[in-house]
């Protein structure tokens, strides 16, 4: 039997500052779990203690909490054995942050059900064994583990184990941060560039892309609209007059496929389109956290130019990773990622085929007023998180 220890590995940039109207930061932790692998790869190790984790996701939603999976994630391997179902046994200790509804009755600890084997036979092994009575597929997404038809409710199977995860209010908790109003109207007006992921899918119903614009011909007198058609993609712009000055709304609507699928033609445009934009978003189908993540590797803030990063999707600030935020240095190496930029994230299960919530940033942004926890009231039940406004100092100078 081999016991060795390897230093913490933190696999993300986390951030400080964290705000939300109805949902606070926890600091999650993880004293002791096991995976099982058949890879000698440590790089690989920790995709799979991801993999594992991911579980968190259903069974923290009864909480209406969301673990940051690729953000916040620490880990440490504390020791390594013979493995029972794969050829090593990986003892790891861990640490990361979740979303979390705020609530009077709040948990000291969850315990959790996991799969033991953590790499992509085992776990889709386990998944094979469970998914019947136990959820739908992907199970982790979907798991119910304490439902009356599933094997796990009443015993614990070799090839799973129950895990106990301590949870605490984080102090990086803030209250009361604003946008950087000084740097948004900065040249006179606002900009919004925003993606629409495709939304023909049987997820959708009625689902109605073109909305958005519909509205804003509705609210806005002298409103210009252009429409230009690329390779599986859309731009509408429209160009109308608020009273803190103008504003430009772009959507690049996705015809086929998603984000994932966006081709070069697509990724150009978009990079250049934000280039002078205050908000860029994201508004679709997560993709179980593919597509969020294809979105933030196309993000390319300006140098020294301030922009808010919305992203409304399913769950998320699960799948969020630092993408954004190296861009964000590289943009600006001088300082802080977060002096230029803010994320803005949907917490738990969002709603997205009106794009309301972008509606909700053009009426709000121009009072150059209102707090993060105020921009979306359409939103707000759905715990939008605000990451990295510790250092804005609205309305104070920036």
């Amino acid at each position: 039997m081999r016991y060795f220890l390897l230093s913490a590995l933190v696999l993300g940039t986390v951030a400080k500052g964290y705000d939300a109207k109805q949902v606070l930061l926890v600091d999650v932790k993880i004293g002791s779990a096991v995976f099982e692998s058949d890879s000698d790869d440590r790089k690989r190790w920790e995709g799979e203690v991801r993999n594992q984790l991911h579980y968190l996701v259903s069974q923290l939603r009864p909480y209406r909490a969301t673990p940051a999976l690729f953000h916040t994630l620490k880990l440490e391997i504390k020791k390594v054995a013979k493995g029972t179902h794969a050829k090593n046994s990986v003892e790891y200790s861990a640490t990361l942050q979740a979303s979390w509804r705020r609530n009077e009755n709040f948990p000291a600890s969850v315990s959790v059900l996991m799969p033991l084997r953590a790499d992509a036979p085992g776990m889709q092994e386990f998944e094979n064994n469970y998914l019947a009575g136990c959820g739908a597929s992907p199970l982790w997404y979907y798991f119910q583990p304490y439902s009356p038809g599933c094997l796990l409710s009443k015993q614990t199977p070799e090839d799973a184990q129950r895990v106990t995860v301590s949870v605490d209010v984080s102090p990086e908790n803030t209250k009361g941060k604003f946008p950087e109003y000084e740097k948004i109207w900065e040249d006179g007006k606002l900009v919004i560039t925003h993606v629409m992921g495709n939304m023909n899918s049987r997820f959708d119903g009625e689902a109605d892309d073109d909305q958005l614009h519909r509205e804003i011909s509705q609210a806005y007198s002298n409103v210009k609209h252009t429409v230009t058609d690329g390779f599986n993609y859309t731009t509408q712009i429209s160009q109308f007059s608020s009273a803190a000055g103008p504003i430009e709304l772009r959507t690049m609507r996705i015809l086929d496929g998603n984000v994932q699928n966006a081709g070069s033609q697509f990724k150009e445009e978009f990079e250049a389109l934000q280039q002078d934009s205050d908000v860029i978003g994201y508004n679709g189908h997560a993709g179980l956290g593919q597509n969020v993540r294809a979105f933030l590797r196309m993000v390319k803030p300006a140098p020294k130019h301030y922009s808010l990063v919305w992203i409304n999707a399913c769950v998320p600030f699960a799948y969020f990773d630092d993408s954004a935020i190296n861009a964000a240095k590289v943009a600006n190496p001088q300082g802080a990622w977060s002096k230029y930029l803010d994320l803005f994230i949907v917490t738990e299960v969002g709603t997205f085929a009106g794009a309301s919530d972008v509606m909700d940033l053009v009426r709000t942004l121009p009072t150059k007023s209102l707090p993060f926890t105020e921009l979306v009231p359409s939103m707000v039940s759905y715990g939008p998180m605000v990451i990295g406004e510790e250092d804005n100092a609205w309305p104070n100078p920036f």
